[in-house]
Formats: C-alpha cells, structure tokens, sequence
C-alpha cells in the first residue's frame, strides 16, 4: 500500500509546493460479532454508546488537495495480545512505528 501511495505522491509532486501531510488517525468501527480477533468493548465516540469493535490507526498522505492512504493497524488491548501471539503496543507505540517506517519523498 505504501509503495503505491508513493507513486502517486511522486506523480504528482512539484518543487512550488512543500507540503506533504503525514495524517494519523485513530478510529473506532462497532462490530456486532463478538467472536472475532482483537474484537473488544470500546466507548464509540462518535455515538457517544459502548460496544464491541475494534479501534484500528489509519495513516494518510495529503498533498496538494490529494489524500492517499497509507496503511492501517489495529490496535490489540493487552489483555488480548498473548492470547493472539501478538506483542502488545500501545496506540502511540503503533504511530511511532508507521512514522519511524515512513519513507518518503525528499526535497
């Protein structure tokens, strides 16, 4: 996903303009199954209700009016991670790693 939203950043990309938005965003998505992986009970703010889902970190390129997305990670509670044979990492933890990932076009 990353190599694709490069090729369009750089398809676009001229010397007039300097910014190029690196967008991180955690979002929530309600799930009715209760049975699926790192499925847990979330406070949905933009219903202002409780209920199951997961919360996943989106990660966007913005440049010039053109926004392309990067990649996405879900968030494991540590409670779930062992179960899942995952290593937990804190939302920040996931920011820091798709910003430490990044490579993008130098100036």
């Amino acid at each position: 996903m990353q190599e694709i939203a490069l090729d369009i950043i750089k398809s676009i990309l001229t010397r007039k303009d300097k910014d190029l938005f690196f967008i991180i965003d955690d979002t929530q998505t309600l799930k009715r199954a209760k049975k699926m992986e790192a499925v847990s009970k979330l406070f949905h703010h933009a219903s202002g209700k409780y209920g199951t889902g997961h919360t996943i970190l989106k990660v966007c390129l913005h440049y010039r009016g053109v926004t392309v997305p990067w990649g996405s990670w879900v968030y494991i509670k540590r409670d779930q991670a062992n179960p899942l044979d995952r290593d937990f990492k804190k939302l920040t933890e996931l920011a820091v790693g798709a910003i430490r990932m990044a490579i993008l076009p130098g100036r």
